[in-house]
């Protein structure tokens, strides 16, 4: 049974204003879209329309599903029901589905929200109908989001047979309606169907107005859908056969209901833009990721052609430098590398255009936001996707001529102001990336469940897994500075990563090094008060416990914190470890060391003041804090801290990089911590990347089993590429920084730390 509630559930009678988009990607690439409305209504208090308005909606059991001749709505519902052993005990049952206008009725999906009496929803029925006026009903159990999934049963067009699995995001709609159904097929998805809409009271006026919006509105939707098929069958495509089906059949598919919580990336800030959908990636909340369509602004279409003339230009600069990247124009045009590849020389990676106009416009519109969100919906494609962006990466600050940057700041969007990271909206923009699903991230991370860089390394070398066998790595830390007040720290670069590259079977290794030489830094020892801000999936608590450590660690995501909560307990530490679902500002207590790894990214810049000033109010005298940290170069931090990023929109809400610079500067103004010691080793992390990306692709089927689409999938391979070529070019960075107040006796000296390993 599903356990959502809708609490706020929209009282009905009410209309929908909807936007229907229907996008193909086989066995032609096509995108139908179409404005319409709909009606959500109580099966126990149909509307009645009064006078002359009473044509223009009407609604007949006979319409829909199986039953008595006469019986109503709500009978047929009850009835269909207890055949597969479903008693509401007179929970409301709602519904979306078009009406009879003007004595015609055409319902492509109608949705059934079955609700027990404490109006829990116990089922959904998604009953869909074909223009051969044949019905098919798939009744699913929802997961509290709205989810659900089935084998696709039913003949909806002639160019498809009834081959593979729908994903379903079917949530009962509030203010806004959003319904999403996908067809997956072996790893691709042919068919994605979406329906959106915003909340009108059915009052005489909006019926009107829906009315004149979209006029006899099932016999316009039906004429669109034959229109369509004329149009694909005059292209040349072949038909597929109609199985013989009953007039109505059912496939009851509760057994399947999604189980994972796929992404929560923001249907609110989609909605709150005003965008309409174009492709879309389901969301465990049942709302989508919403890739706006390409936009047709003035902005846009003036913008549009001095990105054609700048790609030209880039693709041309690079190709003159020796690292040139072709792309590739959907009637063969080619730029940038039109040479056959040379046995010499690697060929260039390859940027495929399949939509130039729609690619320049979002560009035009939106800068890297739309360079992002054109990958997503599929206007561009490239098979060396890391590739590409690393040169793009590597070239940045001059392929852009000055005076375009110049304009920078009066061009990028600043960032929302729902994103910042205060106190009540710091736990959901965690939330929107680390809840998405343990399950998920056990596809692509390895054993460790470890979320952030490895740290890969030949034995006896810093940053090796020579210490495997042990309690903890050998690995030594940087060469400790002077504690004194005007001590340059130490800085230490990591020894490049192995070559050949290690693979994933050393990647946990890697990671556990990355630890223990964090834990070594902080002086964790036996008996040490650790405190560790950002649990992750618990591999540092424990190996902390392990040591003999006391550990406290704060999360604020729900589902790391169940996840790290159940490995410590089967790592046998649970009496050592104790995991909090509490943010860093309310902390309290004193510790011997404090241990963060890349959490300070989502704490924000104008919150780092108070982050540093609570690491220092909770750390004991002689203690150290060990951080580890993306960073980016101070000038380019300067320039962007005000502006909104396509990470930011689409995977870390509120996110922000520092600088070392930044680090450094905040904590002398701000506190008695100073930098005592930092290594910097981003190609290790650029490398963590690759492997993690790879185990993605692999494991792409599985993944779209969880209930994640192929939107979200581009999306996530374009995030770990992204990732990957900021640590590449070396526009990224990731360090461990190791902060103590000068003069007090080191937590080291007392525990028994790198240096003196105490019994």
């Amino acid at each position: 049974m599903s356990e959502s509630v809708n609490a706020q559930a929209v009282a009905a009678p009410a209309l929908y204003l909807t936007r229907i988009t229907h996008v193909r990607t086989e066995p032609v690439r096509r995108r139908m879209e179409h404005t319409s409305y709909c009606w959500f209504v109580d099966l126990d208090d149909l509307p009645r329309l009064p006078g002359m308005l009473a044509p223009l909606a009407r609604f007949r059991g006979e319409d829909h599903l199986d039953g008595a001749p006469g019986a109503g709505l709500r009978a047929r519902v009850d009835a269909f029901l207890a055949r597969r052993g479903v008693d509401l005990r007179g929970g409301r049952v709602t519904a979306m589905m078009n009406a009879r206008v003007l004595g015609y009725e055409f319902n492509p999906l109608t949705v059934y929200w079955c609700h027990d009496p404490d109006g829990r929803v116990v089922c959904v029925i998604a009953e869909v109908h074909n223009t051969y006026g044949q019905r098919h009903s798939y009744l699913v159990e929802t997961d509290r989001r709205g989810r659900a999934s089935a084998d696709k049963a039913f003949y909806v067009s002639p160019f498809n047979d009834t081959g593979g699995r729908y994903g379903m995001a079917l949530p009962e709609p509030e203010e806004r309606l959003a319904l999403n159904v996908t067809l997956h097929r072996e790893g691709r998805d042919p068919f994605v169907a979406l329906v959106t809409g915003d909340r009108l009271p059915a009052t005489p006026a909006n019926i009107l107005r829906a009315q004149l919006r979209a006029p006899w509105a099932p016999l316009a939707v039906s004429a669109s859908i034959r229109a369509e098929g004329i149009r694909l069958w005059a292209r040349g495509l072949p038909l597929r056969p109609r199985p013989a089906h009953p007039r109505h059949a059912v496939s009851d598919a509760r057994r399947h209901a999604a189980a994972a919580e796929p992404a929560r990336h923001a249907l609110s800030a989609a909605s709150e833009q005003g965008c309409r959908c174009g492709v879309t990636a389901e969301t465990a909340d049942g709302g989508t990721v919403t890739v706006p369509q390409a936009p047709r602004s003035l902005r846009a279409r003036v913008a549009a052609p001095v990105v054609s003339l700048l790609f030209r230009r880039i693709a041309r600069r690079l190709a003159a430098q020796g690292t040139p990247i072709r792309i590739e124009l959907p009637d063969g045009t080619v730029i940038g590398d039109a040479a056959e590849p040379s046995p010499e020389l690697p060929p260039a990676p390859r940027m495929i255009l399949h939509d130039p106009t729609a690619f320049a416009r979002r560009v035009g519109a939106d800068g890297l936001i739309g360079f992002g969100e054109a990958y997503m919906a599929g206007d561009w494609a490239s098979p060396d996707l890391d590739a590409v962006l690393t040169r793009l990466a590597t070239r940045m600050t001059d392929l852009v001529p000055p005076r375009l940057q110049g304009l920078r700041r009066l061009y990028v969007r600043a960032r929302p102001q729902r994103e910042r990271n205060t106190a009540e909206n710091a736990r959901r923009n965690v939330a929107q990336h680390y809840d998405l699903s343990n399950d998920f991230f056990a596809l692509f991370l390895d054993g460790t469940m470890t979320y952030s860089s490895g740290l890969f390394g030949a034995p006896g070398e810093p940053g090796s897994a020579s210490g495997e066998a042990g309690t903890h790595a050998t690995a030594a830390p940087a060469t400790a500075a002077p504690a004194s007040a005007t001590a340059a720290p130490a800085t230490v670069t990591a020894p490049p990563v192995p070559d050949p590259p290690p693979g994933w079977i050393d990647l946990a290794a890697a990671q556990r090094v990355k630890i223990d030489r964090l834990l070594d830094a902080a002086g964790v020892g036996p008996g040490t008060r650790l405190l560790e801000i950002g649990t992750g999936w618990g591999e540092l608590c424990i190996r902390a416990a392990a040591r003999g450590a006391s550990v406290r660690s704060v999360t604020l995501s729900e589902e790391q914190q169940a996840e790290a909560s159940s490995r410590v307990r089967a790592a046998g530490y649970a009496d050592r470890v104790r995991i909090d679902l509490c943010d860093y500002r309310a902390v309290d207590g004193r510790y011997d060391a404090i241990v963060s790894v890349e959490m300070i990214e989502a704490v924000g810049h104008e919150y780092w003041t108070g982050y540093f000033r609570a690491v220092d109010g909770l750390l004991a005298p002689g203690g150290r804090f060990a951080l580890q940290a993306i960073t980016m170069p101070h000038d380019r931090m300067l320039r962007t801290r005000d502006t909104y990023t396509w990470i930011q929109k689409y995977i870390f809400p509120g996110g922000f990089l520092p600088s070392a610079q930044a680090i450094e500067s905040v904590a002398r103004r701000n506190t008695g911590l100073r930098v005592r010691e930092s290594m910097s080793f981003g190609p290790h992390y650029a490398h963590t990347l690759r492997l993690w990306d790879r185990r993605s692709q692999t494991h792409s089927r599985r993944i779209a089993a969880l209930g994640f689409d192929r939107t979200f999938r581009r999306m996530w391979h374009f995030y770990l590429c992204y990732s990957e070529a900021g640590f590449r070019s070396g526009y990224l960075d990731v360090q461990q920084i190791v902060l103590d107040r000068p003069g007090e006796h080191t937590a080291a000296a007392r525990c028994g730390g790198p240096d003196g390993e105490s019994g």
